[in-house]
């Protein structure tokens, strides 16, 4: 099976093209199929159905982005694209621009920012050809559930990051499992937050692996944790911060408002892959205000290294015992407060009554 990859760039900027055209050479020169958006249309054709053909058959969208082409419609509409497709994006800043101007939801995307166009293609083909399987796994990391755009009301974007590695076998997986099937019934008995809530979920356990897409609880699936395998939480937490990205450009997309995402990890172990960079971003995202994070350790969890992930200002905290459901129960009460709100408010959370002092 041939593991040449396909990808679309996409630029609406006339001075940054010469770039652009060199950057797409040297990509093709690299074994890369190259569709360039200014280049690979034929007058007359139907722009919009010979565009979608391209995205389908990519497997990486690159958007070159500059000052200029922000302005332009047709960026967020091959960008609203892609993300309907699921397709890996990334950014590029050619290098005669600083990143400044770059939107900050932007700023917290894939970037790649490169002096000359070889400088950018020799980081874009390490990243795209180093595994057949690379795009795959990414493209998966991001399938969410077309947005309803019939239904108006802002959304609470909620990613579960749960540990499901074999140290959660027995009676935590057990708990874990009907707590959460409790929380999704709970979400569906609130006429509000069962309409406003985005739910996805993430488990690593020998795999990082997307249970559930984004969706709102009545559309969710049921799912069955089983604990297994070791404990990528470093892969897992990217991909949920990734996620948050994506889905917040998406309602910007259909003129969505939302509320501040969150993102919840529980765990009972400690990283068995690098974590530092996740740290980094959730500790940058929630000092912008960009998402809340809330990290739970379970017995036997590494609260040590969960302090390092977690930020200050909403430090990492024990479950008491395996009551999942009391913690549940204060997720989707805090949830129906919010979705009670707008999102300008600052809305004050229900007491904690299911963690112990570390």
């Amino acid at each position: 099976m041939s593991t040449k990859r396909q990808v679309f760039i996409s630029t609406s900027s006339q001075s940054d093209m010469p770039w652009v055209r060199e950057l797409a050479d040297t990509l093709s020169h690299n074994g890369l199929t190259v569709w360039l958006d200014h280049r690979d249309f034929t007058i007359g054709e139907a722009w919009e159905k010979r565009l979608e053909e391209a995205l389908r058959s990519s497997d990486a969208v690159l958007f070159v982005i500059s000052g200029d082409n922000l302005e332009r419609s047709n960026l967020f509409f091959e960008l609203g694209f892609a993300k309907a497709l699921g397709k890996q994006s990334v950014f590029i800043v050619p290098g005669n621009h600083d990143i400044s101007w770059i939107p900050s939801d932007l700023r917290d995307e894939e970037l790649v920012v490169k002096k000359s166009p070889d400088e950018t293609a020799a980081a874009l083909v390490a990243t795209l050809r180093s595994e057949a399987g690379d795009i795959e796994t990414m493209t998966l990391s991001r399938n969410t559930k077309e947005i309803d755009f019939t239904n108006s009301l802002p959304r609470l974007a909620c990613v579960l990051v749960l540990d499901t590695s074999g140290s959660m076998a027995g009676q935590p997986i057990t708990n874990l499992n009907e707590a959460f099937d409790s929380f999704k019934s709970a979400l569906r008995g609130d006429a509000k937050a069962s309409r406003q809530t985005d739910l996805a979920v993430i488990t690593f356990g020998g795999q990082v692996t997307i249970a559930q897409p984004f969706s709102t609880p009545s559309e969710s699936s049921s799912i069955e944790l089983v604990a297994s395998g070791a404990t990528e939480m470093g892969r897992a937490l990217k991909n949920a911060v990734d996620m948050i990205s994506e889905r917040k450009l998406e309602y910007k997309s259909a003129g969505i408002r939302y509320y501040r995402p969150w993102i919840v990890l529980i765990t009972d172990g400690s990283p068995t892959d690098p974590w530092e960079q996740a740290a980094a971003r959730i500790r940058k995202g929630v000092s912008k205000g960009k998402f809340a994070f809330i990290a739970i350790g379970v017995e036997g969890a590494d609260m040590e290294t969960l302090a390092q992930i977690a930020p200050p200002e909403s430090p990492a905290r024990r479950l008491r015992g395996l009551d999942f459901h009391a913690f549940f129960q204060w997720v989707s009460s805090s949830i129906s407060r919010v979705t009670s709100g707008t999102p300008d408010e600052i809305i004050a959370l229900p007491p904690v009554d299911w963690s112990i002092d570390i």
